[in-house]
């Protein structure tokens, strides 16, 4: 049966989203996330649960609907009592998040500070520290609501190859980024936390194959001939129908984009739901208030009495065991330094290798460096001399070190 439309589909006035049509509420993890409707006005939603993967890619060339539908993603978990914004990162820093911002526990962009790469390295490290409490709270039977973790433009965040290399030898901040982001896609799920990537362009090459492997959701709108292979977008569902998303609409048909996911028969395509910042900014204040701080901080190590560790803390602290052999050797190494600030590199080769004979891996950084600022060692970036590096606070090491080693 051959179905003639007067009008090109997805085209004329936009549908804003139900949250702000009709205040409805919704379920990111029962009902899914309402990505748009389709051509015959039927609703699309992706399901973002720990039962099926719930980290997901949205493509679009500028203009085409990329931010739409992450701002759609945001407002359905200001109406949800199961998902909460943990942080937002904006490659392009654009202003398009100036209304949502505020809901987001953490939010970067590569105008609000100069060492912006260093800033998103730390609050990614951060969150995967926090990965394991989330687990606990889970399996207690707590409600965790799903937690959304967005980088927009990734690809900007994740830098080049050329950017996750160091002079010194230590870890780049680029190098940083995407180790967390790994271990964010691969331990996320059982955590109850989603990775949502976008970019105007896909490079499969940028995006390690750790983190496509666990990307099962994809939200594909117009893509430029020009992008670097556009087909890339759409992973698997490429060869298995023969999708080209430059060939699939027009530049008209702004927010159209077509959905690949879990419950969704080979895929589907829609049109996302579109709103002013006037009535973003309302739906905001509107919603804000329904932010229950039911995904408590990740605790940390605390040290009291003298340098002894509080033990009620200590039962949950996300450190582990190797950490904790890093943090007293630490404590000894740097005893008697008068410094300020010891670089990972050094206390990589100097305590690592050096007292404990471990080898240093891409694992055993991302493992030392999460489990140390989850115990509550300060860690920045610094220039001590030959360029910014990343650092730990060395009082932090002593303190903090010294206090396992006296309850060991």
């Amino acid at each position: 049966m051959l179905t003639v439309y007067e009008t090109l589909p997805f085209t004329g006035p936009a549908v804003p989203h139900p949250v702000i049509s009709n205040n409805a509420t919704v379920s990111l993890t029962r009902d899914g996330f309402p990505v748009g409707l389709d051509m015959n006005g039927s609703p699309v939603s992706i399901r973002l649960s720990r039962k099926s993967s719930p980290h997901g890619l949205i493509v679009a060339a500028s203009g085409m609907g990329k931010t739409v539908h992450l701002q759609n993603l945001i407002l359905s978990a200001l109406a949800s009592d199961d998902a909460e914004v943990g942080g937002i990162y904006d490659g392009k820093a654009s202003g398009d998040y100036d209304q949502v911002t505020d809901v987001a526990d953490w939010y970067v962009d590569d105008q609000v500070s100069g060492d912006w790469w260093g800033e998103l390295a730390l609050k990614l490290e951060q969150e995967v520290a926090g990965l394991p409490e989330r687990q606990r709270r889970i399996k207690a039977g707590e409600h965790v609501p799903m937690r959304l973790i967005i980088l927009d433009e990734f690809q900007r965040g994740f830098g080049k190859p050329a950017d996750r290399k160091s002079a010194d030898g230590a870890e780049s901040a680029a190098f940083r980024v995407v180790a967390a982001a790994e271990e964010l896609s691969r331990l996320g799920r059982a955590a109850g936390v989603a990775l949502v990537l976008a970019s105007q362009s896909f490079d499969k090459n940028v995006l390690p194959a750790a983190i496509q492997a666990n990307i099962l959701w994809r939200i594909v709108g117009f893509v430029s001939s020009s992008a670097v292979d556009p087909k890339d977008s759409l992973g698997e569902a490429n060869e298995q129908f023969g999708l080209v998303p430059q060939q699939e609409f027009t530049r008209s048909q702004q927010g159209a984009a077509i959905v690949v996911a879990p419950g969704i028969d080979q895929y589907a395509t829609c049109r996302g739901w579109y709103q002013d910042d006037d009535a973003v900014a309302a739906a905001v204040e509107r919603l804000g208030g329904r932010r229950d701080e039911q995904s408590a901080p990740a605790p940390q190590l605390q040290v009291v009495d003298g340098g002894q560790p509080d033990q009620a803390a200590d039962e949950f602290a996300l450190v582990s065991a190797t950490t904790r052999r890093v943090l007293i050797a630490a404590a000894e190494v740097y005893a008697e330094d008068d410094s300020e600030w010891i670089s990972a590199s050094a206390l990589y080769a100097e305590v690592v290798e050096g007292e404990l004979g471990l080898t240093v891996d891409q694992a055993l950084r991302t493992e030392v460096g999460s489990g140390l600022v989850a115990a509550g060692v300060e860690r920045t970036r610094k220039d001590l001399g030959d360029g910014k590096t990343t650092v730990f606070a060395r009082a932090d090491l002593v303190e903090i070190g010294g206090g396992l080693a006296e309850a060991a």
